[in-house]
């Protein structure tokens, strides 16, 4: 049986690759700045703070279907040696920071909003991928 920190692992780098991929829609939690979605009948946060000296900290939330949190952690419960499995991140702290930029994008409709900007001045279009030089 996964251990509970197996569990947190999977359900972060799951996360990021369902939200990467947009299987996962996430909105705006009104009551802070965070981000919350929902999968079958429990609601996952994210949401961005500081631990007590100062440092960026990520935490999720998840909630039963009646509204009851029901776990909690953070980038700091994987310490800052353990790395993703199955997503390419130096850290947890680096995974779960661009989780929950992504997941603020998808919620604010932020990319929409750009693409849309960007089409009506017709600016060019750049692509990183297109600067590889082939050999």
């Amino acid at each position: 049986m996964a251990s509970i920190e197996d569990k947190f692992r999977s359900l972060v780098e799951g996360l990021y690759l369902g939200t990467s991929s947009g299987e996962i829609k996430w909105s705006s939690f009104p009551e802070n700045d965070s981000f919350t979605t929902d999968v079958l009948k429990t609601k996952i946060e994210i949401s961005s703070s500081t631990n007590g000296h100062g440092e960026a900290l990520i935490i999720i939330n998840v909630f039963d279907g009646s509204g009851n949190r029901v776990d909690t952690f953070t980038d700091e419960y994987f310490g800052r040696k353990a790395v993703p499995i199955h997503v390419s991140a130096s850290s947890y702290f680096n995974l779960m920071s661009n989780l929950y930029e992504i997941a603020r994008r998808n919620a604010t409709g932020a990319d929409l909003i750009l693409d849309n900007l960007l089409s009506a001045i017709k600016a060019p279009i750049i692509d990183s991928d297109d600067d590889d030089i082939p050999f």
